[in-house]
């Protein structure tokens, strides 16, 4: 990738946060120029939230609303 542009990363989950904590690895090594900007989820409380916190990546809720189904599915 071109070391001049950053790519800007946002992420989607509702689990665990497994395939996350491993994309966030990813992006400290500062020789790929990516970045996580925003983590987003339909479960306040799920895994993913929590290592977006500790990791001081903004993250926030989404309101399924009354779709019938959550992001997790």
């Amino acid at each position: 990738m071109n070391a001049a542009v950053i790519y800007r990363l946002g992420v989607l989950g509702s689990g665990v946060g497994s395939t996350f904590q491993a994309i966030a690895e990813f992006c400290r090594d500062e020789s790929n120029s990516l970045e996580i900007e925003v983590v987003l989820s339909d479960h306040p409380s799920s895994g993913i939230m929590c290592k977006s916190e500790a990791l001081r990546i903004p993250c926030f809720t989404l309101d399924p609303g009354n779709l019938k189904y959550s992001l997790s599915r």
